[in-house]
């Protein structure tokens, strides 16, 4: 019971650490997604682990399996965790082809937050008089500003076309993860990389037929779904079929466009030609009647 409790304490350490922590200077403005997944990943292996993080050895299969994540996804998280320095690979169980051991790291992530405090002895009168006068500088500035805070705005930016992603909200005041938590609860980032690739319109009528199908058993439906053989691929292999198939129906129909009017050009081609020459066996039948009969008698004819 008591190696138990210490073993607890790993967990406690890692549950009690903001998500902030996990954040990388690379991960630009979703940085809160991929902070988040890191979290849980770490959460997760800390579960596993002794005391001082040690003897850390859940397979990738096994991460993948339980997250719903690609072993890609899964890998990449991993290097990220490593960056921050959070979890490191010190050894391979059963072998040099056996289970990754991972050592966890808590106290890189232990920032401290204190302020360093000054002791009023060390400052003078003069100096806190000194200061005083700049904070009420500051103010007035402040105050000057507020009063031509209306002239020095920037016009608004116009509205753009863009549709929104997985954590926007649409008009229904729902994002899309929002209007789906069956089948989509922490897909927030597959979500986006569909959209991408796919309308608005599509991800949101394949996410609402995949919340009535039937999931008895299922233990973890969104991994189910998203999963790399799951249905939501299934129901996007399909959607991309029908793209193919409507363009090759396009194409075909083009090219049958192309050779109908190649005809409709030849034969305009081929009437102007017979007019032409119509017009030239008309003009030197003229010219015969003139030289032989003279013009009087091409005028009356």
């Amino acid at each position: 019971m008591a190696e138990k409790g210490k073993s607890l304490k790993c967990v406690v350490d890692f549950r009690n650490t903001s998500f902030g922590k996990y954040r990388l200077s690379t991960d630009g403005r979703k940085w809160k997604d991929s902070a988040r997944h890191r979290q849980a990943l770490a959460e997760w292996l800390a579960t596993f682990a002794t005391a001082d993080g040690s003897s850390v050895r859940p397979s990738i299969p096994t991460m993948c399996e339980h997250f719903g994540w690609s072993k890609a996804t899964m890998c990449r998280l991993l290097a990220s965790l490593e960056t921050l320095g959070v979890q490191k690979r010190v050894g391979r169980f059963g072998g040099k082809n056996g289970v990754a051991i991972r050592q966890l790291n808590v106290p890189v992530l232990e920032v401290s937050d204190s302020t360093v405090e000054v002791s009023d002895s060390n400052l003078s009168k003069s100096q806190i008089q000194s200061s005083k006068s700049q904070i009420h500088a500051s103010e007035s500035q402040i105050q000057s500003s507020k009063s031509h805070v209306g002239e020095t705005l920037p016009p608004a930016l116009p509205p753009t076309n863009r549709p929104p992603t997985a954590h926007e909200k649409t008009d229904g005041g729902k994002s899309l993860s929002q209007k789906h938590p069956k089948v989509a609860f922490g897909k927030e980032t597959e979500l986006d990389a569909l959209l991408e690739e796919y309308k608005y319109t599509t991800v949101d009528r394949l996410l609402t037929e995949l919340d009535t199908e039937d999931y008895t058993g299922v233990k973890n439906v969104p991994a189910a779904v998203f999963a790399e053989k799951g249905r939501l691929p299934k129901k996007l292999a399909e959607v991309r079929a029908k793209r193919a198939e409507r363009a090759a129906q396009r194409e075909k129909q083009a090219r049958i466009d192309a050779f109908v009017q190649q005809q409709i050009d030849e034969l305009i081609a081929k009437n102007r030609a017979a007019d032409e020459k119509h017009r030239l066996e008309q003009k030197q039948g003229e010219a015969d009647l003139a030289a032989i009969f003279g013009e009087d008698a091409v005028t009356r004819y």
